[in-house]
């Protein structure tokens, strides 16, 4: 029985579970944040917070206990929380190249079979909160008994992201939760992910108000396009937690300006032919691309093939060349941003260690 399961089987509080390929951290900490707002102890775990297990017999039944869910956790599963939020579902984990880790899985099937343990076991008075834009996650409505709400970003739905606002349907009724330039976090990626903390921070009783208020003070995680410094005129984001192509997409699409990419790394069994493509797009306005570590030439590749007509720059073997190069090549008003699509085991020991060297050589400069 593993660590996860034990603490489904002793936690007298209701659970809020949270999977997905990305974004999983950043949806957990807003539910918590706006859960926070109404009930006196809201408990965050999972892969983010502290191990909840050893604190399991303080919780009481009042309480709330938020818990990111990777896939290696729910792979064990045999319990399914009573609010279930499933974000987009890739793929990750594939390959084992991390010198660290003894966790992947061996084929796509397995990681989505994994991940579906999140409803797969859920009970009639339980909820399911989908995004309904991807199609694995549409998929997982059908395995569960429980009440769906669905979110998405295309369409209108019990919450739902359109022109870079997030709206809600509380009692029929059609109610803003934010506006992009509300916020302090970037990207459409992450309106989603407040769409998705909204209907889970509703389905556990807290106020339309209170989501309001939480959505407007947080500030995000570290690591995940979190803002560096700017300097000249030039900004600098760290999004060292991109170790796939579609975060990186995601980051591409969160900026209107001109932008330089930090890129590269090691080995997950990526295909990077979506992103080269968008990176190449003249809309993307990628006017640079810093490209490092074991994938250079696969990116290299993929940019070549898409028919990219930016700078391309690889050769950098440390993170004080590669902050140097980018700030050689920036312009006034381009954004920096570190989102590798790529795992950090090549050069670095995490992606917490990449990020924390690129905020330390980009507060060095001067």
């Amino acid at each position: 029985t593993s660590a996860t399961q034990l603490f489904f089987q002793f936690c007298k509080a209701p659970i809020i579970g949270v999977t997905g390929t990305k974004g999983k951290g950043t949806t957990s900490t807003l539910i918590y944040e706006m859960l926070k707002k109404k009930y006196a102890h809201v408990y965050l775990g999972g892969n983010v917070g502290k191990p909840l297990l050893s604190q399991v017999d303080t919780i009481t039944a009042s309480d709330w206990v938020v818990l990111e869910l990777s896939s290696f956790q729910l792979e064990q599963m045999s319990t399914s929380p009573h609010i279930a939020v499933v974000l987009r579902i890739t793929q990750d984990h594939l390959a084992n190249f991390d010198k660290n880790a003894t966790n992947f899985h061996p084929t796509r099937a397995a990681y989505v079979e994994a991940k579906s343990h999140i409803v797969r076991y859920q009970k009639s008075g339980d909820i399911a909160i989908v995004n309904d834009d991807d199609e694995t996650a549409k998929s997982f409505s059908s395995l569960t008994p429980a009440k769906i709400f669905r979110f998405n970003r295309y369409a209108k739905s019990d919450s739902y992201v359109d022109n870079h606002n997030v709206y809600v349907i509380e009692k029929e009724t059609k109610k803003i939760i934010c506006r992009a330039s509300d916020i302090k976090i970037r990207g459409d990626h992450n309106l989603e992910n407040i769409a998705a903390a909204t209907l889970a921070a509703l389905s556990a009783g807290v106020s339309y108000e209170d989501i309001v208020f939480a959505v407007k003070d947080f500030q995000g995680l570290e690591h995940r396009l979190e803002f560096v410094k700017s300097i000249h005129d030039v900004s600098y984001y760290n999004d060292s937690f991109s170790t796939i192509p579609e975060t990186t997409i995601a980051a591409i699409e969160s900026f209107d300006e001109p932008k330089i990419l930090i890129l590269g790394g090691s080995e997950k069994k990526s295909d990077f032919t979506e992103m080269g493509r968008k990176i190449a797009a003249p809309s993307s306005q990628v006017i640079g691309v810093i490209i490092i570590g074991h994938m250079t030439e696969r990116i290299t590749k993929a940019l070549h093939d898409a028919s990219y007509k930016g700078n391309i720059i690889s050769g950098c073997v440390n993170m004080h060349e590669i902050v140097k190069k980018a700030s050689s090549i920036a312009v006034p008003g381009t954004v920096v941003i570190l989102t590798p699509a790529c795992a950090s085991f090549d050069m670095f020991n995490n992606y917490k260690e990449r990020g924390i060297l690129f905020k330390n050589e980009v507060q060095s400069l001067s």
